[in-house]
């Protein structure tokens, strides 16, 4: 049998299928589609008793030829519930979004697109999923608007928000919604290993963006700098039709919310879920934190709950 090298699987794959990260089953509908994502990185060709195939030694498993051609011409044409990322140059992006920045106060509305990304939900709807949730807020907001004229602050919240939403969309997230200067997104549980990493590293790139650029901004034009607080979190919420609008509901999207608290400024935090399934990249550098069991309970978290922050984060994505 003849190896299927990752080329020939790019000619037989739909052409914003990933080949990256962990193999994960797809699912039939009743209408015959099928949904999900085949993959095959860290694979190499191997013959095992006598049977030719791809092994994975970090993962110790063997998937024969005929098994990893079948499942890459099953998902041919198949719908894609998680997008591929679409910043290829983080930095050209920065540069781009930052060149837009004096839209905002030139009342360009075309720069605005804050709207929620409830279409996506509505496969879901009456039904328990799990999703990688992202929240973020901006520091010391309420100082900040009693500094600023009234008009001006809703222009801060509008720049601070929009321009994160821009980069969340671009990592192949969504936006569930925003409250005040708060905003929150979700990535969907197909390919859940990059999904995990995705949301983490588009919460570095807001990182970035806030403090190289979007501060530079700021004092370029005499007005005061930003902060934020990060958190992430996975986990299970029920979709629900509340007043034909799809809302999620469940324990780990407030925890997400919360996990906040425990964050200094400009820090990313993390929830246990999360932890467990990231990339070993990213386990490097994240550093658990010694919670007071109280102070769990007292933010109605789990008691069990672990939190962790990211640091030694470089960043620089020159």
């Amino acid at each position: 049998m003849v190896y299927i090298d990752k080329e020939k699987l790019k000619e037989i794959y739909p052409p914003n299928f990933r080949l990256d990260g962990d193999i994960q089953k797809g699912y039939i509908n009743e209408d015959g589609t099928i949904e999900g994502v085949f993959t095959l990185d860290g694979f190499e060709p191997c013959t095992l008793d006598g049977v030719e195939g791809l092994w994975n030694e970090e993962k110790r498993l063997f998937i024969p030829n005929e098994v990893a051609e079948q499942g890459a011409k099953s998902l041919v044409g198949a719908p894609i519930l998680a997008p591929t990322p679409k910043i290829e140059n983080i930095r050209e992006f920065f540069e781009k979004r930052y060149s837009m920045l004096d839209c905002y106060f030139e009342n360009d509305e075309s720069v605005y697109n804050l709207s929620t990304d409830e279409d996506v939900l509505k496969k879901y709807e009456d039904s328990k999923t799990s999703f990688v949730f992202l929240s973020i807020d901006m520091v010391k907001s309420t100082e900040l608007s009693l500094k600023l004229p009234l008009e001006l602050n809703s222009i801060f919240d509008n720049l601070f928000l929009n321009e994160i939403a821009s980069i969340i969309r671009g990592m192949g997230g969504y936006v569930y919604k925003s409250v005040g200067d708060e905003l929150i997104a979700f990535f969907e549980p197909v390919n859940l290993l990059n999904k995990v990493d995705d949301s983490i590293l588009c919460s570095d790139y807001i990182r970035v963006f806030i403090l190289d650029y979007l501060n530079k901004f700021l004092e370029k034009n005499n007005l005061p700098q930003v902060g934020f607080r990060t958190s992430i979190n996975y986990g299970e919420v029920y979709v629900k039709n509340v007043g034909d609008k799809l809302e999620l509901n469940g324990y780990n999207l407030s925890a997400t919310i919360k996990l906040q608290n425990f964050a200094k400024d400009n820090e990313i935090i993390l929830g246990s879920n999360v932890v467990n399934i990231a990339n070993k990249k990213w386990k490097s550098r994240m550093k658990k934190l010694k919670v007071n069991p109280r102070k769990l309970k007292k933010e109605g978290l789990h008691e069990g709950m672990k939190v962790y922050r990211l640091h030694n984060l470089e960043g620089r994505y020159d």
